[in-house]
């Protein structure tokens, strides 16, 4: 909602009612938005965080494009977890 207000979706970060009134394609639109500046700030976990908008929506009975919104989210080629173990090295420059 934060986001959602900075970007002037809505007036202030607690009008849900506004999010509410935007038809299908006006909620697609929000959330591939927030999908793109959730990829230019660098989070790598975008589909936990794009959880909570999209089951809003859900529980709302609101329909929008969510195999378009998904298909948006790039996925970057990382070393998956657990293939090598962790060196003390790592863990100081932290």
């Amino acid at each position: 909602m934060n986001w959602a207000a900075s970007q002037r979706h809505v007036k202030h970060n607690e009008d849900f009612e506004s999010l509410l009134e935007f038809d299908s394609e006006k909620i697609t639109d929000v959330l591939e938005d927030y999908v793109d500046y959730m990829q230019q700030r660098g989070d790598v976990a975008i589909g936990t965080d794009l959880a909570s908008p999209e089951l809003f929506f859900q529980m709302n009975r609101k329909i929008w494009h969510n195999k378009l919104v998904r298909k948006g989210i790039r996925r970057l080629n990382r070393r998956k977890g657990g293939e090598l173990p962790i060196e003390d090295s790592e863990l100081e420059a932290v």
